[in-house]
């Protein structure tokens, strides 16, 4: 503070004439004698003072306290307290401040952690088939629901883009996920990209690719994070292409068990 000074034991004199003041926390009955008469001192230099002290040894005999200090603050600066509150910070984009408060922290003081964000998924509304060929009566609600059963097939073309499979989906407020579940039957030279139409550049932006893998004919989980979403919504409308962009081969087949927009909180 402003007018903070230490005041070394060795330069105070002793009035014992004048009544001690109350004992301090964490000094012995001799330490205090010399704080005591510190205080006194400067209390009769200036009355409006207050004070707090410190040891910096933990053991002093008695008649040697030249490492005995007392703080001496001006009583017209307001001497901080401890603070019965913490300022909530459990969410992302919290803009940074010095504060105001006088208080301080207390040293075991938390701030939480943010909740568990709620999360909203966007099924697809409706497919349209630019190239490839839908496989026992595949339609869009196979693609609706995650492990029901239902799988929509789609076999190659041989022509360029062997699959071109494009997912509408509406009434999407904002997202910065996708999740498909998905195993392409093809070969190691061909991939399928998981794309989204982006209105600014009317171009398609890859996300992901599915790769054949023999070795492993499961589906596999695709979680692609979307930082932005402001060039893919439309009107509430997103929409995702599979696309295969080299020639097809009739015998390869994509299939799609569950395809969402996800907007974790």
């Amino acid at each position: 503070m402003a007018d903070e000074q230490k005041i070394d034991t060795s330069v105070v004199g002793l009035d014992d004439n004048i009544a001690s003041m109350s004992q301090g926390s964490g000094f012995t009955p001799a330490q205090q004698t010399v704080i005591d008469s510190m205080t006194r001192f400067t209390k009769a230099q200036n009355p409006n003072w207050t004070f707090s002290y410190s040891n910096s040894e933990t053991s002093i005999p008695a008649g040697t306290f030249l490492d005995t200090q007392m703080d001496i603050y001006d009583s017209s600066e307001v001497v901080p307290l401890p603070s019965a509150t913490v300022v909530t910070e459990q969410v992302h984009g919290q803009a940074d401040t010095a504060g105001v408060a006088i208080t301080y922290s207390r040293g075991d003081h938390t701030h939480g952690t943010s909740p568990i964000g709620a999360e909203t998924y966007y099924s697809a509304a409706s497919v349209n088939v630019v190239a490839g060929t839908p496989i026992g009566g595949s339609v869009v609600a196979d693609l609706q629901t995650l492990h029901d059963g239902n799988v929509y097939q789609l076999q190659e073309v041989n022509a360029t883009p062997g699959i071109d499979l494009r997912l509408t989906f509406t009434g999407v407020t904002s997202f910065n996920r996708f999740m498909v579940l998905a195993y392409y039957q093809g070969s190691t030279a061909h991939t399928v990209e998981i794309e989204l139409y982006n209105n600014s550049t009317t171009a398609w932006d890859c996300f992901d690719t599915i790769s054949h893998d023999s070795s492993n004919p499961t589906m596999e989980q695709f979680f692609g994070s979307v930082p932005d979403d402001t060039n893919y919504i439309s009107g509430g409308t997103v929409i995702m292409r599979f696309d295969h962009p080299v020639n097809g081969v009739p015998s390869h087949n994509l299939y799609i068990d569950y395809a969402a927009l996800v907007e974790v909180g």
